[in-house]
């Protein structure tokens, strides 16, 4: 076999299963050490505020921009560890599922925030996080922590129209919604986070075992601005209590028709920071003077869903895939972390929350969920364990409920940033690409595609517009110089019922009695490769490969629900020559796998979900060392070329059809060495 590196590091070479093999031996090793050190599993406390970016904290290498006082965070990042590059999505929802699943909005079909104004009960469920999404509550719940959730939710809108925390591995749920009533506009008084505070250590004292460990998702519906229904404060942050202020900064006027948006938010701000420092007070975990109380056995991590409203900012902010938008805090303190202030420029992603708390808990494998997961824990870098694999990237994105073609996303690392298309019918024109060097352009002001681009700069533009596909399965762009397109020779389907499709090709599993199955198969022009490449070029200087085919639409079917991961295979007859029986051409595809796709759920057209997979769309299966080995036997053996098959992973636990259709067109796209 062929050993090859790439030069993006391994997440360049593996498809997101690949990525999640790799997460689940990882967390193997790290689990047996979390489990280690300590008798029994940690507390957690993991508070979530609501549009909150590095330009509204104190504390650690954050900009606080804004000057806010937030003493109790900074409290935290001086005795616990903090984070300096986080990155989440720019608006809640898709935040909060990432958050919660460990996996991307594409993957979780979470794109935009989910209202209460989306139409009839069973639409509001197809917007919802699906209850076949294995969340870190439920993870924990099912090895005996209790679990509370206080605050928001947004990924459902109530139980006859959507998904309830309940039903995603909450004990309890106590929404903060309920409690904006009591929170009068005008009167200054008994503000919404007190009561959340309240309630969040009753549910926390009360539980049923007062010796079992407690999860706390403590997510705050504030600093987020709020519409009063009486219309007598036009302002969108309210007043709060001064004693919530210990600053004593003057935040209000004299006369309120005077106080600005800015002064409000701030005021918010630091009210919200004295309610979370009472809050780890009453429930033991630091001292009044700040100092972690080791018998409390917590451990506490601390981050927002997305930026400063740009009402607040001035600039861009909440909405925005610029940094202002989806840059946060992350701040990490309690049991075993070290109490040294470290900040810590590893890059973090939503989708590792996942995983760290899953390691600090010292969850095994087989509680993490059998969906692909893009995430990574950090939990070594806290304390929990040896330190892991580092992100080589972060994705954030953008998907308004209004449009496809708006749907966009961010691929960043600690010093370059690509903003792209998410998905479009064909191939993505480079018009819709951005890209910027954050370290001479921290403000993101020049857009090097239009400006452009030294060598170094150019080399990093290439090779993140090669990787975006691996994070992202639609932003598949124009082939760039380091592409080679490779074209098919035949394509088709077949099914268990014994029929093949030329046209159409469906792919999944059927729920009826009759159980149909369906298997996409794609041959490339292999002895073309040669003729394709640049002058002076060989397939050995070929560092990866991925498999690209053509969406067609879900099913259409009336029951149609989620597909399961969908995975390439060789395949060991030459169906492209002949027509197997369905039986032995299951029995000719064999691991390994050459790529996977995980798509989003409910992705029929008369859905209204804003998915950027639609007719037309390209999808990469991700760039695959497998595929690359597969395709130096073809070339060295012409007669083994049978293709690849396309097989769906079943769902067990929907009972719906579980199908999509395919276009007949694809290419095999090919990724030289720079």
């Amino acid at each position: 076999m062929r050993m090859r590196v790439s030069r993006g590091g391994r997440f360049a070479t593996l498809s997101a299963r690949g990525r999640c093999v790799w997460s689940c031996i990882g967390a193997m090793m790290l689990a047996a050490t979390a489990g280690a050190l300590g008798q029994s599993p940690p507390n957690l406390i993991f508070i979530l505020t609501d549009d909150q970016g590095i330009d509204a904290v104190q504390g650690a290498d954050w900009s606080n921009g804004l000057n806010c006082h937030t003493p109790q965070l900074a409290n935290l990042a001086r005795r616990g560890r903090s984070f300096t590059t986080v990155r989440v999505n720019p608006v809640c929802s898709p935040t909060r599922a990432c958050l919660l699943t460990g996996r991307s909005a594409n993957e979780t079909g979470i794109y935009h925030i989910v209202r209460r104004d989306l139409g009839p009960p069973q639409e509001r469920i197809k917007r919802s996080l699906q209850t076949q999404e294995w969340t870190i509550a439920e993870a924990l719940r099912k090895e005996g922590y209790y679990t509370a959730l206080v605050g928001k939710w947004h990924l459902g809108v109530d139980a006859e129209g959507g998904v309830t925390p309940q039903q995603q591995g909450f004990d309890v749920f106590i929404d903060g919604s309920e409690f904006l009533p009591f929170d009068d506009p005008i009167a200054v008084g008994d503000e919404l986070i007190t009561m959340m505070v309240d309630q969040a250590v009753d549910a926390v004292r009360g539980r049923p075992d007062p010796s079992a460990p407690y999860a706390l998702f403590f997510c705050t519906n504030d600093p987020h601005d709020r519409t009063d229904p009486s219309q007598r404060e036009p302002l969108g942050w309210w007043r709060v209590d001064d004693s919530l202020l210990p600053s004593g900064e003057p935040y209000y006027k004299p006369d309120r028709q005077f106080d600005t948006e800015r002064d409000r938010y701030r005021a918010v701000v630091e009210a919200l920071d004295t309610e979370l420092g009472r809050m780890l007070v009453e429930l033991q975990v630091i001292n009044g003077d700040g100092r972690y109380r080791s018998q409390s056995r917590t451990v506490v991590l601390a981050t927002s869903d997305n930026g400063t409203p740009s009402e607040v900012t001035e600039g861009p902010g909440k909405g925005s895939l610029y940094e202002p938008g989806v840059r946060v805090p992350l701040v990490v303190f309690g049991e075993n972390v070290p109490a040294d202030g470290r900040q810590l420029d590893r890059l973090v992603s939503a989708v590792d929350v996942f995983d760290t708390l899953a390691d600090i808990a010292a969850l095994p494998v087989n509680m993490r969920g059998r969906g692909p997961r893009d995430g990574l824990s950090f939990a070594g870098e806290i304390g929990w364990g040896e330190p892991g694999a580092q992100r080589r990237y972060t994705l954030s994105s953008r998907g308004p409920a209004e449009q496809v073609e708006g749907q966009w996303v961010a691929l960043a690392d600690d010093r370059f940033k690509l903003i792209t298309r998410a998905g479009a019918v064909g191939f993505i024109p480079p018009d819709g690409h951005a890209f910027y060097d954050l370290a001479a352009d921290p403000l993101e002001e020049h857009d090097l595609v239009q400006e452009g681009m030294n060598a170094e700069q150019q080399a990093q533009y290439l090779a993140m517009r090669d990787a975006v596909v691996d994070y992202w399965c639609s932003a598949v762009g124009l082939p760039i110089s380091l592409h080679v397109d490779v074209p098919l020779t035949h394509s088709a389907a077949a099914t268990s019922l014994g029929t093949w499709h030329t046209d159409l090709l469906p792919i999944g599993f059927g729920n009826s009695s009759d159980r149909a199955e369906a298997i996409a198969l794609y041959r490339f022009d292999i002895e073309s490769i040669s003729s394709l490449l640049p002058q002076g070029k060989t397939l050995d200087d070929v560092e990866s490969a991925q498999v690209v085919v053509q969406f067609g639409s879900d099913a259409n079917s009336p029951s149609e629900t989620d597909i399961g991961p969908i995975s390439a295979y060789t395949v060991a007859l030459p169906w492209w020559r002949d027509r197997p029986g369905f039986a032995d051409l299951k029995a000719a595809i064999a691991p390994p796998g050459l790529g996977m796709v995980d798509l989003p759920p409910h992705l029929l057209p008369d859905s209204g979900q804003p998915s950027p997979i639609v007719l037309g769309s390209l999808i990469s299966l991700g760039h695959n060392v497998s595929l690359l080995d597969a395709i130096h036997l073809w070339s060295d053996n012409p007669q083994l070329n049978n293709g690849l098959a396309l097989v769906a992973e079943p769902l067990p636990e929907l009972t719906g059809d579980q199908f999509v259709l395919l276009q007949r067109t694809a290419v095999l796209r090919l990724t030289l060495r720079p």
